[in-house]
């Protein structure tokens, strides 16, 4: 029984699939125009700062996570885009495409652009995530909220911007990425609870 199947025979919980399927969230292919409002050709880089404890006896010690997000044009969001492992495993059967790399949708909202995101076949989990985000001007966006398992609201974004992550996350940078992935060979195009339609699910089927 190959990867594949028991990949697509999985299923998240049904919220999940409904929280895209039958929302904004769903996928269309629909050419979104975000790379009339910023730079799409790479991703956006943040740097998350928080204390980390050292040794033994612990030394609260400073330090940073870094995470990205990368926009494709055609509506597909990549949470937490890493390079190096999008070069040496996206020809890999089970490689960025299938594990370790979490795809979903975005909007845009005025000047916000909105993504849902959910984690790969194969993790610990299928949990949903959320963010959103500012655009401050080309190059540049802000986190406004993150959040797992349920849609964000105005007041999400009031209390995230007051809290600990929300003070200690840096602005957004755009890092130029010539070899954008190709969506098409996203494990979750592959569900038919990502799109909008069956005849548009359908018809992508029928293209490849």
């Amino acid at each position: 029984m190959s990867f594949e199947y028991i990949a697509l025979s999985c299923q998240p919980i049904r919220s999940t699939r409904d929280s895209f399927q039958f929302s904004a969230y769903c996928y269309n292919g629909a050419y979104t125009g975000l790379d009339t409002l910023v730079e799409t050709m790479g991703y956006y880089k943040f740097e998350k700062k928080y204390t980390r404890n050292v040794g033994y006896p612990s030394v609260p010690t400073p330090d940073t996570l870094a995470f990205t997000a990368l926009f494709l044009n055609d509506g597909v969001f990549i949470y937490n885009f890493i390079p190096d492992y999008f070069a040496s495993t996206s020809n890999n059967r089970f490689g960025f495409y299938n594990r370790g790399t979490e795809w979903g949708k975005y909007y845009i909202s005025g000047d916000t652009i909105k993504a849902q995101f959910i984690e790969s076949p194969g993790g610990m989990s299928w949990e949903m995530g959320q963010f959103w985000f500012q655009i401050v001007n080309q190059s540049t966006i802000r986190e406004l909220a993150f959040q797992y398992r349920k849609p964000i609201t105005q007041q999400d974004i009031a209390v995230y911007q007051q809290s600990e992550n929300g003070k200690n996350t840096s602005l957004g940078h755009f890092v130029k990425y010539d070899s954008l992935p190709d969506s098409n060979k996203s494990w979750l195009k592959k569900r038919r609870w990502f799109w909008c339609s069956k005849a548009q699910y359908t018809g992508w089927k029928s293209s490849l």
